[in-house]
Parts: C-alpha cells; structure tokens; sequence
C-alpha cells in the first residue's frame, strides 16, 4: 500500500493518507494542531511549521521544520533517525534527500543560500559538504524555494524570487544554465512567475 505523505504546515503536523480510501481518515499523523514546538526525540512528536515531507530511497521521512529551523529524519514508524539544526537559516525550504545519508536544503531568503550536508548524526549542527550563496549581482538567489541535485552533480534550484530556474556547477559555483529572465516576470515563452518547486520527468514525445 503506497500512502500520501502531506507536510500540514499552518497545522503543524505531518499526515499519511491512503488515496484509495474515500473516507480520507489518515492512516497515521505526527504532531498535534496548536503544538508547533520542535520535538522529535520521543513520542509524542511535535513539529515547528513544518514546510516539506520527502520520502528518501530507503522510506525515512525527511522534514523541513521553519520556525525553529530544523531538518528531521524519521522511520516510518516515526523513530528519530536524525535532527540536524540549521542554524543562520531564515526560512529553510524542501530538504530532500540525494544520495544516502545527504539531504540538499535552500534557505528562502534573500539572498537565498542553497546547502548539502551529512545528517548522519543523532543531533547536530549544519556542516555543510558544499553550500552556494552570493551576496549580489547575478548570480544572487531571492527566496529560492527548492534544489535538487542532477545525475551528474550540478543543482537545479527555483530561484522563486528572480523569476527563474537556474542550474548550478558546484566545483565552480558558478549558474550555467537559465529559464526564465531574472526579476522579470511573464507569460510568453522563455518567461516565468514566481516558480515554487523543479523536478525531473521522463519525456513522454522521445524516442
């Protein structure tokens, strides 16, 4: 039975629904509406504004807690895996998980930050593997809002605030490919507005 994961930020809570099921009841929550604390150690566990719920490859559940600023490994049956504090973030965005034991997050600010890091720590601070924020000028982020890391090594990132979607070299730090036009927003083609999310799909008209 594959389920719905849902990050209910405003409410605090992480939801698992079974689509299937015309009642919606879910099948499991974790956290409690009006509890926005962070606590994720034991039972009952509470969440800080969570803003993203991700499943990694081998099913631990990666949260994004904004206020205060966390990122959350849990099992399935909600055991702590890991807890990483993220300090000198503002408004941390959709950790995900890359590769084993590495999550990328962004920090919606402006200037944005975007960051990979270990959590293979119970508890610890961010150490960041590679991290990418630029003070001004081009390559700038403004609120980006989500990264994921390419096949090859390169950081597709929504740089939400510039109007864009940008791909960035981590060897070089430097933005090699574009869409959309930096703080100018729009409907025509090669123009975007205010894009939230990026993610990879198979090309349905190839081959």
């Amino acid at each position: 039975m594959r389920l719905l994961v849902i990050a209910d930020r405003n409410n605090c809570r992480i939801l698992f629904v079974n689509p299937s099921h015309r009642s919606r009841v879910p099948v499991r929550v974790w956290g409690h509406p009006g509890d926005c604390t962070h606590h994720v150690t034991s039972p009952p566990l509470t969440f800080g504004y969570p803003d993203a719920a991700f499943v990694a490859k081998n099913g631990d559940i990666v949260v994004t807690e904004q206020s205060p600023a966390w990122v959350d490994v849990l099992s399935p049956s909600g055991t702590l895996v890991s807890q990483t504090s993220l300090a000198g973030f503002g408004d941390p965005s959709d950790a995900n998980q890359y590769q084993p034991g590495y999550v990328i997050v962004t920090d919606r600010s402006k200037p944005g930050k975007v960051v990979e890091f270990n959590y293979t720590s119970p508890t610890a601070s961010v150490s960041p593997k590679w991290s990418y924020q630029v003070a001004s000028g081009a390559g700038a982020l403004d609120l980006p809002t989500e990264a994921i890391v390419l096949p090859g090594g390169d950081v597709l990132v929504a740089d939400s605030g510039n109007d864009r979607i940008v791909v960035i070299d981590p060897t070089t730090n430097l933005i090699v490919w574009q869409y959309g036009h930096t703080h100018a927003y729009g409907r025509a083609a090669g123009y975007l507005h205010t894009p939230e999310s990026v993610a990879l799909v198979p090309n349905a008209s190839a081959g």
